[in-house]
């Protein structure tokens, strides 16, 4: 209404208006504690590959056996993510209390890292470790699904910093601390970070759900039919049903879908790219002749280049869509297939640039699942099978070339696998060029 040029509002317009801006501020703010506590998650899994050379000196080891190490961590959290999913489509409004309460835990399990006196007992940590970690990426990734409606890409690409800037600090703390501390003790020493990082989502989650119900009675006498918040889980999941139902409903959709079936087999082959190189650069580097706390931090600067390809590959995927899952495994492989052929000096920032290009693929996989509407966190959990389970087999493929071969292998091996990922999906986008042309 204008009276005199001036345009009046009226107090039901303004206090929807300052409860939708309190709104995005919180869901920003929770972004922001989400892409902390990503990097502590991915930081307390990084430091392992940068304490292998110790572990495997400690307790004289072949890297078969180091890679068996790897693999018990990586299998375990990606196997527990499904079931972590499953949970995270029925949790509601309680996804940020049950992930605050899942760090917690991880930071409860690292103490006990100062009983790991053998082989075994380290097998039976990092398994322990690994299945706590795997609640997060189902909760937190289904939380910004549902929170960003619009440039999801660019949020999901935000997120993934996070995760390489712990990748990047880990190595390089844990190479410089665990020499003269102990790698024990440099886990143990994880706790303090992680409970605070729990004390503070559990205490933002409850702000949350506050501000969502008051949000919930401004909002309840304009809502327009169909409209949900930001906890209301999509109509399709509101009728609980056994969890065995909800595979075989999944599994209908990949049999359907050879999209989204693509995108998981690009996740198995990320996954076990970066599983791979971040387990045995460190071990390569020390072959090479570097010291244990220099491999760290060279192991660091290759993880977080790829922040900066994972943020290109969140704008990229709003942009171009799959286009951006090939173009990051394209870009990698010359990268990693030179690295040992190349001297020192000159493999090193040649890694360092592989590190920046692959994961650019990484962001355009997490948005494509982002898009499902039913059975997001079962999606994203299925993500976590693919990257962290299927991906933790190249630790003992790459431990047996190894022995085999010499451990410069490795490194053929990634560019094979990265050259794969690439042209897996160049078909597909082939195929829907094809597809195009043939409507047209």
């Amino acid at each position: 209404m204008r009276q005199g040029g001036v345009r009046h509002f009226s107090s039901h317009t303004i206090n929807k208006r300052v409860s939708e801006v309190r709104r995005e501020r919180g869901i920003f703010a929770i972004l922001l504690l989400l892409i902390a506590s990503h990097g502590l998650v991915h930081g307390i899994s990084a430091a392992l590959p940068a304490v292998l050379p110790i572990i495997k000196s400690e307790f004289g080891l072949n890297y078969t056996e180091v890679g068996m190490i790897s693999f018990s961590m990586g299998a375990s959290l990606g196997i527990m993510g499904v079931f972590a999913g499953l949970l995270s489509d029925k949790s509601g409004d309680k996804l940020l209390e049950i992930l605050g309460w899942s760090i917690f835990s991880s930071a409860v399990i690292s103490i006990f890292a100062i009983f790991a006196c053998n082989f075994l007992a380290v097998l039976l940590f990092f398994t322990l470790l690994g299945i706590f970690l795997s609640f997060y990426h189902p909760f937190s990734l289904s939380f910004i699904a549902m929170a960003f409606k619009e440039r999801r890409g660019r949020a999901f690409g935000t997120h993934e910093i996070g995760a390489n800037l712990g990748l990047a600090a880990a190595p390089a703390l844990a190479g410089a601390l665990a020499p003269s501390l102990g790698w024990r003790t440099f886990f143990a020493f994880l706790a303090v970070p992680a409970f605070l990082a729990a004390i503070l989502i559990l205490r933002t989650a409850s702000r949350a759900r506050m501000t969502e119900r008051v949000g919930e009675r401004e909002r309840a006498g304009v809502r327009r039919a169909g409209e949900r918040g930001v906890f209301d889980p999509p109509p399709t999941q509101r009728n609980c049903c056994c969890w065995w139902c909800e595979f075989k409903v999944f599994l209908a959709r990949l049999r359907e879908q050879r999209s989204l079936l693509r995108l998981y087999l690009a996740e198995c082959t990320f996954g076990f790219v970066v599983g791979g190189a971040s387990t045995f650069i460190p071990l390569y580097l020390v072959a090479k002749g570097f010291s244990v706390a220099l491999a760290g931090a060279l192991t660091g600067a290759f993880l977080a280049a790829g922040a900066v390809g994972k943020y290109l590959g969140g704008v990229l995927s709003d942009a171009l869509g799959g286009k951006a899952i090939s173009l990051g495994f394209l870009f990698a492989t010359p990268l990693f297939f030179v690295v040992p052929l190349f001297p020192n000096a000159l493999a090193v920032p040649v890694l360092i640039l592989a590190g920046m290009t692959f994961p650019m693929s990484l962001s355009a996989i997490i948005t494509g699942i982002g898009e499902q509407n039913t059975q997001r966190g079962l999606s994203f959990g299925f993500l976590m099978l693919a990257g962290f389970g299927f991906g933790s087999i190249s630790r003992p493929i790459l431990g047996i070339a190894s022995d085999i071969l010499g451990i410069h292998s490795i490194f053929f091996i990634l560019a094979l696998a990265s050259l794969l990922g690439g042209l897996l999906n160049l078909s597909d986008i082939s195929a829907k060029i094809h597809k195009n042309r043939t409507l047209q």
